[in-house]
């Protein structure tokens, strides 16, 4: 059986505790981009209206995913 929790972690929450990524916003401050570390390994990262949905990576040895 699947453990579906319900997921009460925002971005800007993940963000604060993940100094190490940065975001790039359009003109109308919707997200576009994630910006990783140069030494990130595996990124991933899904932004569907303006919005991140998925993030993947590895960093100094850490998988780090949101959410």
């Amino acid at each position: 059986m699947l453990n579906r929790e319900r997921i009460t972690e925002t971005f800007e929450d993940f963000l604060e505790e993940h100094s190490e990524i940065s975001i790039i916003k359009d003109w109308r401050g919707r997200i576009s981009k994630i910006k990783f570390p140069s030494d990130a390994e595996q990124t991933s990262c899904t932004i569907i209206a303006g919005e991140v949905v998925q993030l993947y990576y590895k960093y100094h040895g850490d998988t780090i995913m949101f959410p």
